[in-house]
């Protein structure tokens, strides 16, 4: 009888590894003697919150970033401040990364949420606290910046779409949950200068790189800030409330035999994810393609300025906004079709990430002027690139699951993010100002090409899709059983 391993040592897509089978049950995923599965429509409410708590934390994660120009002014910070405060999110994702992967996979889903919320909640409260101070003031921003980045560490959308939802809809949710965070920052960029005028407008007087202001211009630039900080507070209190309330970490039955199945024990499945190869490579490659390239579109505006592209740093938000936006929507998209064609995520994670390295290298050829510089070109190629390459995310938390399931979805898809934020975090703090920044764009083209090379030696194996497929067959030949 096959075992599910072929003879050349690669395990078969098709057949269920049994031998994975974990002695040690985690206690968020054990059903314990229940073996009916079903559906249910609050599956939406669970997540909706899980997309809002993770909007709101990404967009107070990049509140500074949009107006930097009026709070340099009104804080008093130089430049490296702003970059500073971004950087925290990677820093501390890479620090509470396990911890959050060890309370969602074993105490649910509940408690992780309300963690990440409260930790969002009394970070974002820090930040409006008056001092009369500014150096105070700017500290308290950066604790407040800190928590709201310990909030990051939740990385449960593979866990929640299993959780609650249908084999036939996991990858949208999936989908639908990743995206949400990108939709956060995106968000940001609107939300920001609505509440805060750009001191750039104004009669104030620059000095070296930042502006002066009197104490009218201070105290109405600080009000506006205050404004923004108060009602991001506010609403998260809210929405705080509401996981607080009513937010269960799993339905009273399975949706599916995978979700019923237990799990390994989290120290026995975090020392299966780094002896898998075929995992550390996929994980790999997601984090070199979409860390390096969040990592570019982050820094965009000293790219095109190394390219001798004359632009404000808005035209380079902008290239950012539409670029995250367009694979929200792909992610999703895309997500559906995969949903109705699973077994295939290798070739789709193939084909995407092809076209997106044809969008990057047209890219390349407009900075170059080997193609005519357009703006309403770039537009379109930098929505076709995030279209394309931020489209793949949710393809690879779910084959990131395949490959390791019975591993929980937690450590799972939190180890996925870590090599996100860890490539990133080189990407944009390794010294290399000697080459100037087209080296940038390089390595973005570069990580882009070897990625896609490198996704043809990843073996698929659909672990959990087989426990479901399987239990499907089973069902349908019981019930034309008792038929006839």
């Amino acid at each position: 009888m096959s075992n599910g391993i072929q003879r050349n040592g690669s395990r078969s897509p098709n057949k269920a590894d049994e031998s994975l089978l974990p002695p040690k049950v985690t206690s968020n995923h054990s059903y314990i003697g229940q073996s009916e599965t079903r559906v249910y429509k609050r599956r939406w409410y669970i997540l909706i919150m899980y997309c809002i708590i993770g909007i709101m934390q990404n967009a107070m994660w990049n509140t500074f970033g949009p107006i930097e120009t009026t709070a340099r002014a009104v804080y008093k910070w130089d430049g490296w401040v702003i970059d500073l405060i971004a950087a925290w999110g990677s820093v501390t994702f890479c620090i509470t990364m396990l911890p959050f992967a060890w309370v969602v996979d074993v105490k649910g889903l509940r408690v992780g949420l309300l963690l990440s919320a409260g930790f969002t909640l009394v970070g974002s409260v820090l930040r409006f606290i008056p001092t009369g101070s500014t150096t105070s003031s700017t500290a308290l921003i950066h604790c407040g910046q800190i928590i709201i980045g310990l909030a990051s560490g939740i990385a449960a959308a593979p866990l929640l779409s299993s959780t609650w939802f249908p084999p036939s809809q996991r990858t949208t949710a999936t989908a639908i949950s990743s995206v949400a965070s990108y939709v956060g920052t995106s968000l940001s960029f609107l939300v920001g200068p609505s509440f805060v005028d750009d001191v750039k407008d104004s009669n104030a007087v620059k000095v070296g790189d930042n502006y002066r202001l009197n104490e009218t211009e201070e105290a109405k630039y600080q009000k506006q800030i205050n404004s923004l900080l108060y009602t991001q507070s506010g609403l998260q209190a809210v929405f705080f409330f509401f996981v607080f309330v009513y937010y269960p970490s799993k339905p009273p039955s399975p949706p599916s035999h995978s979700a019923a199945t237990v799990r390994v024990d989290f120290k026995d499945g975090a020392r299966r994810l780094i002896t898998n190869f075929n995992f550390l490579l996929l994980a790999t490659i997601y984090g070199a393609t979409t860390g390096v390239y969040g990592g570019w579109c982050a820094v965009l505006y000293q790219n095109l300025s190394g390219y001798g592209i004359d632009v404000n740093e808005h035209f380079a938000e902008w290239l950012g906004f539409v670029a995250v936006m367009s694979g929200a929507v792909s992610g999703v998209s895309f997500s559906v079709f995969a949903d109705r064609f699973t077994g295939h995520l290798k070739l789709l994670l193939i084909v995407f990430m092809a076209f997106s390295l044809f969008a990057i290298l047209l890219i390349y050829y407009v900075f170059t002027r080997v193609i005519g510089f357009n703006k309403g070109l770039v537009y379109v190629l930098f929505s076709l690139s995030g279209f394309f390459l931020n489209g793949t995310i949710p393809l690879f938390y779910e084959l990131g699951v395949e490959l390791t399931y019975p591993v929980a979805e937690g450590i799972t898809s939190g180890s996925v993010m870590f090599f996100n934020n860890f490539l990133q975090s080189i990407f944009l703090v390794v010294p290399l100002g000697h080459l100037g920044t087209k080296w940038m764009l390089w390595a973005t083209i570069g990580t882009c090409a070897a990625s896609t090379l490198l996704l043809v030696f990843v073996k698929e194996t659909y672990n959990r899709y087989s426990v479901d497929k399987r239990a499907k067959i089973e069902n349908d030949f019981s019930s034309s059983s008792l038929n006839m």
